[in-house]
């Protein structure tokens, strides 16, 4: 069955012209594609969410870097994983640069509210971290909820920092760096560090 499922996805990706899809990028504009990767004899096909077409993946991260970290989360031939890649179509490839997240749970579902800009949650320590436009929320175990307003003060590709004029002293950033989340069979394309009320909170963030 398997083998038919994968026989047919390379037929597809034969035969696509490239148009734009739901979930993926349009032609030459580089955002955040969510879809569906597996693997075939060393090719990678990506099929976005709610849509019948399918593309091959063209890893352009430094040293092929994406394609070991999915390598290593997971994906293999006939195993397929839930990616969110940032990247351009262009004909039938999709060239992908960073990673948003990857999970083994291989469906296509978000979770949470659509103003929601980012989320970031503990590898060691179950606290959980939700950024709104111009509101942010912590949740951390024995504490009571921390909502703030911020600013964005510095965005750049590999990194994000908010301010909180409630609390200046308090740092929230956001970089660039893969983070798995093993027990969870997840990986992360960004690194959360949070100080606040004199604690330093460390865990994986993704873009929303």
């Amino acid at each position: 069955m398997k083998s038919k499922l994968l026989l047919c996805l390379l037929a597809c990706l034969a035969l696509s012209s490239g148009a734009s899809a739901a979930g993926a990028p349009s032609d030459n504009e580089e955002k955040i594609a969510k879809g569906l990767l597996l693997q075939h004899e060393g090719r990678m096909i990506f099929s976005p969410c709610r849509h019948r077409s399918y593309y091959q993946l063209e890893d352009l991260s430094p040293n092929r870097g994406l394609t070991a970290q999915l390598t290593e989360l997971g994906l293999a031939d006939g195993k397929s994983l839930y990616v969110e890649l940032q990247g351009a179509l262009d004909d039938n490839r999709l060239r992908a640069r960073n990673l948003n997240l990857a999970r083994t749970e291989s469906r296509c579902h978000e979770a949470g509210g659509p103003d929601e800009l980012w989320r970031a949650a503990g590898q060691n320590a179950p606290w959980r971290f939700v950024a709104i436009a111009g509101e942010l929320l912590l949740t951390r175990p024995g504490m009571p909820e921390l909502k703030l307003a911020y600013t964005k003060v510095k965005s750049e590709d590999d990194r994000v920092e908010l301010v909180t004029p409630e609390k200046t002293e308090a740092v929230w950033r956001l970089r660039r760096q893969y983070c798995q989340d093993k027990t969870a069979g997840m990986l992360f394309g960004w690194h959360a560090e949070i100080k606040v009320d004199g604690e330093i909170l460390q865990g994986c963030a993704w873009q929303r």
